[in-house]
């Protein structure tokens, strides 16, 4: 982020903290409307329970989430969800751009402002402000994973038509946020970043991280990833398979997705899971000396982060959020999704403990200093009040020009 922009959303958030307390609906809290179904048709979906994780924004900061039971949305966003899936072109009747949110509905549940997740809706009189959580992805990563240029000009082109329904849109990292101002300047100052909020996740004891990787007679090394070709898993088995076989005998490989074999890892002493609840897959990081998962294509990765709190040192693919999550290459590995370059960082890192204990360390304390929840939920707070202001500043431009053309 730039200087400026960064005095600008400081300035911003600064006059909300002032004037933002007296209109508040809910008392000490702005409720946010979380805009997303009460139930969902996909409820392992990753969105879907990051959305309702955001309940817990309240233990930390003054943010209220609500939720609301609509039987409309869930079936509208359980049937688009059902119709992507068979790759069916979505109805008029279920178009997500005509949604709606009444002035009425909101009043009656004190709304300070609303956060949307997929597409943002129509809100009458646009009498409440709008978080848009939205990215277009890293163009590199979609066209190497497949996407063509006219499917990704395509996305902007319907961001463009709808970004303008937002106060404020939400990226994951700084780069994403850069990207999208130098791709869309006339609503620049829209765009805020506030990172996965993560409200469970706790990082292990400094200590056990020295611990863990003083322990190294044999290197644990996991990979999580249910979808393994996507992850690629593929090319973590041609990676192990180029090592130098003096290696090969302390590696203690654990995988966790489905179809995986162990066919493809005969070289090394593996583990295969084809799932683990979300508990057991902590406690494998909490043990494990590298987390190795060069995704072909990843919108974000939560796993890298936990992997961080867990002490890991990790190797990610250098696709543009990863490299940011890594603090681009010092407190994790990036690695081009490649047999050759996933090697390479391995051998080093099993091979040495002062430089894999190096990473770890710095993963584990950018954890703390980005990505823990205490640091997560003030960048919501202060998204939510730069939104506030926006909003009512945008109110009162629209206001007087309406009684300039009046006069």
């Amino acid at each position: 982020m730039s200087l400026s922009s960064m005095v600008f959303f400081n300035n911003q958030a600064a006059r909300a903290t002032r004037s933002d307390a007296a209109r508040r609906q809910g008392g000490d809290r702005y409720r946010v409307l979380i805009d997303t179904p009460w139930f969902f048709i996909g409820y392992k979906n990753t969105d879907w329970n990051y959305l309702r994780s955001l309940s817990q924004l309240k233990r930390f900061v003054e943010i209220e989430a609500v939720y609301r039971f609509d039987l409309r949305d869930i079936l509208l966003f359980s049937l688009e969800y059902i119709l992507n899936r068979l790759h069916v072109r979505p109805t008029r009747f279920f178009d997500l751009t005509r949604r709606k949110l009444s002035r009425k509905m909101l009043g009656r549940l004190k709304i300070d402002a609303v956060l949307n997740h997929s597409t943002p809706p129509l809100i009458e009189d646009r009498c409440v402000p709008m978080i848009w959580q939205y990215a277009i992805l890293d163009p590199d990563m979609s066209e190497s994973y497949g996407f063509s240029k006219s499917a990704l000009e395509s996305e902007a082109e319907n961001f463009a038509d709808l970004v303008s329904r937002a106060d404020v849109v939400q990226l994951s990292t700084e780069a994403e946020a850069s990207r999208h101002r130098q791709r869309f300047p006339s609503h620049s100052h829209r765009f805020c970043v506030a990172s996965f909020f993560l409200p469970e996740l706790r990082a292990i004891e400094r200590a056990d991280v020295f611990a863990k990787h003083g322990r190294d007679e044999f290197i644990e090394i996991l990979f999580v990833g249910r979808e393994g070709r996507r992850k690629g898993l593929d090319i973590v088995a041609e990676a192990i398979s180029m090592l130098e076989p003096a290696l090969l005998p302390r590696i203690k490989l654990t995988i966790v997705a489905e179809n995986a074999s162990k066919a493809q890892f005969n070289t090394v002493s593996c583990s295969i899971f084809p799932h683990l609840d979300h508990a057991d897959v902590l406690e494998k990081m909490r043990l494990a000396h590298i987390y190795l998962m060069p995704s072909r294509f990843e919108s974000f990765g939560l796993v890298f982060i936990e992997a961080m709190a867990a002490g890991c040192a990790v190797i990610a693919p250098n696709w543009e959020v990863q490299s940011e999550i890594t603090n681009y290459g010092e407190a994790g590995y990036t690695v081009a999704p490649t047999p050759d370059s996933v090697r390479q960082a391995l051998s080093e890192l099993v091979q040495s403990r002062q430089k894999r204990l190096r990473m770890a360390i710095q993963g584990y304390d950018r954890f703390g200093e980005r990505y823990a929840p205490e640091k997560v939920s003030r960048q919501y707070l202060a998204m939510v009040r730069t939104a506030m202001t926006l909003h009512r500043r945008d109110r009162q431009e629209n206001s007087h020009a309406t009684r300039t053309n009046k006069t």
